[in-house]
């Protein structure tokens, strides 16, 4: 992370001095792992987003999402429809079968990450609020599910899931 601060300073003296990160974008071909777990070894970072590349990590995914999750963030796996959530008790190998997929995370806890999770699903703005849409209270719970507790998990807790889980397709969950 150091070396990417310093790359943005020389390209844009104005940042120099800046003790904090708003959004940290990687798609840095297969050195985004290296990066990742360095999060907390520098200016603080609110919301980071990468690609994941089956075919040019040498890291498997799983591991970098465990560490961003003992790290503080909350990852989503970005589909044009919504935000599969996949930290924690979340996290299903299926997610590392596409070649190629985007991830956003952000610290647990904050405010502005449930709110932005909720313009995605469209749950704010013209439509009305729908609360702790990525499952918070949960997050902080250890127990590993695959994709389809989670879903079950969902449909059990009803309007309080907000559909991220539970809107996927079935297809998905095999």
């Amino acid at each position: 992370l150091a070396e990417v601060v310093q790359a943005a300073q020389k390209a844009f003296p104005d940042l120099a001095g800046n003790d904090k990160i708003f959004l940290l974008k990687l798609d840095i071909e297969g050195l985004e792992p290296a990066v990742l777990r360095s999060l907390g070894q520098g200016p603080p970072v609110k919301f980071v987003s990468f690609e994941y590349a089956g075919n040019v990590w040498k890291d498997r995914l799983s591991p970098v999402l465990q560490d961003l999750y003992a790290a503080g963030y909350f990852c989503f796996l970005i589909t044009s429809e919504q935000l599969f959530p996949v930290s924690g008790p979340f996290w299903s190998n299926i997610y590392e079968l596409p070649m190629w997929s985007n991830f956003f995370c952000g610290q647990e806890g904050d405010s502005d990450l449930e709110s932005l999770v909720q313009l995605h699903v469209g749950a704010i703005g013209l439509w009305p609020r729908m609360a702790h849409s990525y499952l918070p209270e949960l997050a902080e719970d250890d127990t590993q599910r695959s994709f389809l507790e989670a879903q079950h998990r969902c449909t059990d807790l009803g309007a309080a899931c907000a559909g991220i889980t539970c809107e996927a397709s079935a297809a998905s969950s095999k």
